[in-house]
């Protein structure tokens, strides 16, 4: 059975944070984190227990570094890869958001041997459902609901895609919640974990969930792409399911990703497939349980 961060106990995760390293996975991605504030090893206690431990031959594909800057205030950087991120110094009680930042920043700018659409993803029957859209779209907040309602969480952001056999990768990591979405997510799965709040983000108030325990579990299994829905919540209206059609979705996804222009013909060809292969639609929603009736109802995938 694989170890997990909670197999560490609290003395010797510390001295793995301020050591070697602490080696962990998120989906594909194996990370090693350094922290010369050790005191962020009660975010990962409570937040990535689920998470398992690498095996001691594994290369880390990724190193993130918390380090004290600063001498006239004693502060706290990230370093990724050993480049100082662009972030403003920050103290130590704003630690774990900025070093699930520098978590991210290694997928967006640096895994490009993978298709990463800007887009929400679930996974039930072994088919994605990929939710893409810009930031106050729902489609975080959605994808985190529909992991606790009967489908496989696998991202809120990162939609991964491997060219090569067409597989849908898991990436599940903690789902940022953001101002009122914290509250909404706390009635719609009480049994769910959620950190702290950060009441003064760039994001605005942000705090952090955890995916279901069986969405971590599942994570080395990737889907094949099942279809597209394009999430708007407005609030106070009902749940609408609309076709969009094949052409807009490509334009809608090709400005919608991360690394659609870094991939040239690969990531053309690849989303071509994908738009070609995929059924579309459109979603407006005001409310998660109607939402989610709604995508219940999308056309069955052999």
């Amino acid at each position: 059975m694989t170890a997990s961060i909670a197999d560490l106990t609290g003395a010797r995760l510390r001295e793995h944070l301020g050591g070697e390293g602490l080696r962990f996975h998120i989906g594909p991605f194996l990370y090693q984190l350094h922290s010369e504030w050790l005191d962020i090893a009660a975010w990962l206690e409570r937040l990535y227990a689920v998470y398992p431990l690498a095996a001691p031959q594994d290369c880390a594909d990724f190193h993130v570094e918390l380090f004290w800057r600063g001498w006239r205030k004693r502060q706290l950087g990230v370093r990724f890869d050993g480049e100082i991120l662009p972030y403003p110094l920050f103290g130590s009680d704003y630690a774990a958001p900025h070093m699930e930042w520098g978590l991210n920043w290694g997928v967006a700018m640096h895994a490009h041997w993978l298709l990463m659409l800007h887009s929400g993803v679930v996974e039930r029957g072994g088919r994605a459902l990929m939710l893409p859209g810009q930031p106050g779209s729902g489609k975080s907040t959605l994808s985190a609901a529909l992991g606790w309602r009967g489908w496989r969480f696998m991202s809120d952001e990162f939609c991964l895609i491997r060219p090569q056999t067409f597989d849908v990768v898991p990436f599940p990591r903690l789902v940022p919640l953001k101002n009122a979405a914290i509250e909404v997510m706390a009635a719609f799965a009480p049994q769910a974990q959620i950190g702290p709040e950060f009441p003064e983000t760039h994001k605005g108030r942000l705090a952090h969930m955890r995916p279901p325990a069986e969405a971590v579990a599942a994570m080395a299994q990737p889907a094949r792409p099942g279809w597209f829905v394009f999430p708007r919540f407005v609030a106070g209206t009902s749940a609408r399911l609309q076709p969009v059609a094949p052409d807009l979705c490509f334009a809608r996804l090709a400005t919608n990703a991360f690394n659609y222009e870094v991939r040239g013909r690969t990531g053309f060809d690849t989303l071509y497939r994908l738009v070609s292969e995929c059924p579309a639609f459109a979603l407006e929603f005001g409310d998660l349980d109607a939402a989610i009736a709604a995508l219940d109802e999308l056309p069955a995938r052999d």
